[in-house]
């Protein structure tokens, strides 16, 4: 009996550090391309924050939270679950940032473009009216084109400078308004006045993205709340009442049942945000 339970003993410790090995690297691998990913779009966006405090941080907060729920609900699978969505969050959470500030240039943008037109009317050369424009203007327009006036006054060429705007800021009106200044330069041609155009069109367009958001601001919150309200519910009946969630996570039917929740979760989300995505072009 002693000898079976010692084999037992040394069968789980090999089995615990083969699992932690192959977890360590997998983690190690995550990391990486979190820093390499999420920390350069962070970089190109000029949200300085360093994505090894963040990765810090999720790491602290998914180990904390797997051994609360473990204390709470004596389930790992559930601790697990919850831990590697902790993991998951910063990716998301670095997206809606970058989203957030896209927005709030693309709302800047009709302003800028306008200052630019009247400037270049007035006899001011592109370089130097939005050298003029730039010093008045707010974050997050200001350090695109503060970045843009610095490679300039390194050695690059214009089309070089507005290639690189473009790809920091892949959006339309951004697309627009580099192609509209490089056919300029290339064929001549009135720029003030197509940068004028192009800046009541954009702002017509923002009018109508907020006239969507404010259309569809409460079904979107309508999707979130039914999408979450099972997975709450779950959560404190396994704290308050875990009698009534053993099945879940001590049958295997249970784990199935779980794997299908989550299944038609994660597609009644992506459903709900195809419905409501509409695109203005």
């Amino acid at each position: 009996m002693e000898y079976f339970i010692f084999i037992l003993t040394i069968s789980l410790v090999f089995l615990f550090a083969v699992l932690f090995t192959i977890g360590s690297k997998y983690l190690e691998k995550y990391k990486k391309t979190f820093d390499v990913s999420i920390g350069q779009s962070l970089w190109e966006s000029f949200i300085l924050i360093p994505s090894g405090k963040i990765w810090t941080m999720a790491a602290v907060m998914a180990v904390a939270l797997g051994l609360v729920l473990i204390l709470l609900s004596g389930s790992w699978l559930l601790a697990a679950i919850v831990s590697v969505a902790v993991l998951l969050i910063p990716p998301f959470a670095a997206k809606m940032l970058i989203r957030k500030r896209q927005k709030k240039l693309i709302h800047q943008f009709p302003d800028f473009l306008l200052s630019l037109s009247n400037a270049l009317r007035s006899g001011a050369g592109l370089q130097h009216s939005i050298k003029l424009i730039n010093e008045t203007s707010e974050k997050p327009i200001s350090q695109e084109f503060g970045l843009f006036l610095h490679q300039i006054r390194l050695g690059s060429t214009i089309e070089e400078s507005l290639t690189d705007l473009q790809i920091r800021n892949p959006s339309m009106n951004m697309s627009q308004f580099v192609t509209l200044v490089k056919i300029s330069y290339k064929t001549g041609g009135n720029l003030a006045s197509m940068l004028e155009l192009l800046s009541n069109n954009m702002r017509e367009n923002n009018l109508l993205l907020k006239k969507i958001d404010a259309l569809t601001s409460q079904s979107r919150m309508q999707s979130w709340i039914m999408s979450l309200l099972p997975i709450f519910l779950l959560l404190v009946l396994t704290v308050v009442a875990p009698d009534l969630t053993d099945y879940f996570f001590k049958n295997k039917y249970g784990y199935f049942a779980l794997f299908l929740i989550f299944l038609m979760e994660v597609g009644g989300v992506l459903t709900m945000r195809k419905l409501m995505k509409i695109k203005v072009v």
